[in-house]
């Protein structure tokens, strides 16, 4: 057992590959996080709509998920009156959510380190609030990633102090969100879009009318951003 707590342990008999593990040293690799309530299958349906050069390794978050019986969580949420995912009704409710999302994003990060061969690089791609953990991550190792995309979600304070060096390196992040989207507070944008600005090399991605989804024209934007990071030339 290393520095993450249990609960924050990704399961490496749990992870669903779009390749062969023994392909990794050849190729990049993508590390889908998947949102709240679901599990590893789920990203896995973008896939096909993604650049087929790199590896995609989708973890399973690390507990059952507290609203949804057959999903799993990276962290607890504990929703406010309305119902909304962010209960910032107190500054320690919204430390205790920043704690369980770095707590998480440590997991994610031992999970690479112990993988049995290094790939090309590695990057995250993550949904909600597997958005929320990737975004954890890039903040602990802001050097460890190639890039970071993230949908439908929103950065947690910085509860440990690591934006300074984040904002030094500037690590390249994608972030979508669709202008319908309710699921995500409203106040929670203009805060994650002035992380973004002060402390990544940022594509923002605005999807009119589009609530809490991957849309097809967005996958479109997402799929370019990802070929051009990687490196990957035309297809």
């Amino acid at each position: 057992m290393t520095s993450s707590d249990r609960s924050s342990v990704v399961d490496p008999h749990r992870v669903v590959w779009s390749a062969p593990i023994e392909e990794l040293p050849e190729r990049h690799l993508v590390v889908l996080l998947h949102g709240y309530g679901s599990d590893a299958r789920d990203l896995m349906n973008i896939v096909p709509q993604l650049p087929n050069e790199p590896i995609y390794a989708s973890l399973l978050a690390p507990a059952p998920c507290g609203a949804s019986p057959l999903g799993y969580e990276w962290f607890p949420l504990h929703f406010d009156a309305q119902g909304a995912l962010l209960d910032a009704s107190s500054p320690e409710r919204l430390a205790a959510f920043a704690k369980a999302a770095d707590a998480a994003a440590q997991g994610v990060l031992e999970w690479i380190d112990a993988l049995p061969a290094a790939p090309k690089s590695v990057s995250l791609l993550g949904f909600s609030q597997g958005g929320i953990v990737s975004l954890a991550a890039v903040r602990r190792a802001p050097e460890r990633f190639r890039t970071v995309a993230v949908q439908s979600t929103l950065v947690a304070p910085d509860v440990h102090g690591l934006d300074a060096e984040v904002a030094r390196v500037k690590p390249s992040v994608w972030w979508g969100r669709g202008t319908a989207d309710t699921v995500i507070p409203a106040e929670a944008i203009p805060v994650t879009e002035a992380w973004m600005q002060a402390c990544a090399n940022a594509e923002i991605y605005v999807d009119e009318g589009v609530g809490h989804v991957f849309s097809v024209e967005g996958l479109r934007a997402l799929s370019a951003y990802l070929r051009e990071h990687l490196n990957l030339g035309e297809e």
